[in-house]
């Protein structure tokens, strides 16, 4: 947006995210060494760009800059988080100045979202407006926007990895993925991926402190095979 008519728009800035009600509570969590909640970035200066006041004859990919600040890595703690929020920070006041949430669903379906060419969306992308609280630090909709690549890691087991895109038949719950005690889970796959190639198959599920796994459903069959 035009940037340059936010106050101080030349200073450097850095991002916190949390997952959870608060982000001391997430902090703090995250310090205790036993989750991490609470993720933030290094500082930086908005694009030289952005800042002019000729700012509104750029087009929209002439004002989106990479943010050369690494992953933010950060998970959530029990189910009964819903909400991911990203606060824009003034670095030296410690002031925040825009924030946005996004929900753990959707960045979970992000994840399996694959490139749409028709819509010009890139696979496992996310997109979250920043607003400032008042008008009067920014009479605009939004300050910025963030997009994103949403990946994922499994913190329990360190064997299991992230599957390309091109390779992945889930559609949903797809394999890796945690999940909470007493949690339904309904696994789906798309038996016309050109990744999916048997017709029986087994599924197992991993408890943290059971070995070896368990079976859950053994020679599986697909209902149409090739």
């Amino acid at each position: 947006k035009n940037f340059s008519d936010l106050k101080d728009c030349n200073e450097e800035f850095h991002l916190s995210v949390f997952a959870g009600d608060s982000r001391d509570v997430c902090q703090k969590e995250t310090f205790s060494g036993r989750v991490k909640t609470f993720a933030q970035t290094s500082n930086f200066k908005p694009p030289k760009e952005c800042v002019q006041p000729t700012v509104d004859d750029l087009t929209d990919e002439e004002r989106t800059r990479p943010l050369q600040v690494g992953e933010i890595r950060l998970g959530r703690i029990n189910e009964e988080v819903k909400q991911v929020t990203f606060r824009m920070i003034w670095a030296e006041s410690g002031e925040d100045v825009a924030e946005g949430k996004v929900d753990w669903g959707d960045l979970m379906w992000e994840f399996e979202q694959g490139e749409d060419a028709e819509q010009g969306t890139k696979a496992q992308t996310v997109e979250i407006d920043l607003v400032c609280e008042s008008r009067d630090v920014f009479d605009e909709e939004y300050l910025v926007y963030l997009r994103a690549q949403v990946s994922f890691e499994n913190s329990v087991d360190k064997q299991c990895k992230e599957i390309e895109q091109s390779e992945r038949f889930f559609s949903e719950d797809a394999p890796g993925q945690v999940f909470y005690q007493g949690m339904e889970r309904f696994v789906t796959w798309d038996n016309a991926s050109t990744a999916f190639t048997a017709d029986t198959f087994d599924l197992y599920i991993e408890y943290p402190d059971l070995k070896p796994y368990a079976g859950v459903s053994e020679r599986s069959e697909d209902s149409n095979p090739r």
